[in-house]
């Protein structure tokens, strides 16, 4: 932190944890790192939420798509987010950042004071994308166009070319009589097309207390390996797997 702003701090070493170089973006705004990949080029792709100000005078979080040489230097940086497009009322903030072929996918949430929802972003390696891909979950408690606060927290690309995700349903209301309709955190499981554009399956998992998707996998046998946190009351959680099937 320098005068009260946050930057990027990121640095290479050996293997014995010798310093070969080390780092510090100057870029404006606050900067929290959430991950990085090495890309096919060679270069590094490093994710994070960063707070930017829109050409309208707007603030409010987004996501950095930062890619850097071999020597730590920026070759780019892009800024992707409702905020830095000109809309003050939503913060689009990444969870995870895997890479995916020649380039990467970030996933995260994107939230306003009413809502909070998933979303999706497939770059190139150069960073090229047409827009944040926003998800919503239907709610399906009869109510039209209801849907589900919730966020992605890992992505992987699964065999048949299909994202595969998980995440959290933020507000899930139980519809167990005896639990009063009350609210709780669920594990999130969702299949989108190869574009992510397309829900092809949704899921949830979860029992009386609050539980969360944290990583997942796609299995020799083509089921999903979901690796979660599960609460047991109060403040007490376990590490949990969940095994499900392919959708």
């Amino acid at each position: 932190e320098f005068g009260g702003q946050r930057n990027l701090l990121y640095t290479k070493v050996t293997p014995d944890g010798t310093v070969i170089w080390r780092r510090i973006n100057n870029l404006p705004g606050d900067d929290i790192g959430v991950s990085l990949v090495e890309l096919s080029n060679g270069n590094i792709a490093i994710c994070a939420e960063t707070e930017r100000v829109s050409v309208r005078g707007f603030t409010g979080s987004n996501v950095l798509y930062l890619i850097i040489n071999s020597l730590g230097f920026i070759n780019n940086s892009l800024t992707y987010g409702t905020t830095f497009q000109g809309n003050s009322l939503v913060d689009d903030i990444p969870t995870k950042m895997i890479r995916d072929g020649e380039g990467a996918v970030i996933v995260g949430s994107s939230s306003t004071n009413e809502s909070e929802n998933p979303f999706i972003l497939p770059l190139t390696a150069s960073g090229a994308v047409d827009s944040i891909r926003v998800v919503t979950i239907p709610a399906n408690n009869g109510t039209e166009n209801a849907t589900l606060d919730s966020r992605f927290n890992d992505v992987k690309r699964a065999r048949n070319g299909d994202f595969i995700l998980t995440g959290d349903i933020l507000n899930f209301v139980s519809q167990d009589p005896q639990e009063g309709g009350s609210k709780r955190q669920e594990v999130l499981f969702v299949r989108t097309d190869q574009l992510g554009r397309q829900i092809r399956s949704v899921n949830n998992f979860g029992d009386n207390f609050d539980e969360s998707g944290i990583a997942i996998d796609e299995l020799a046998d083509g089921k999903i390996l979901i690796g979660a946190t599960i609460g047991f009351g109060g403040s007490n959680t376990k590490i949990g797997l969940i095994k499900t099937n392919s959708d």
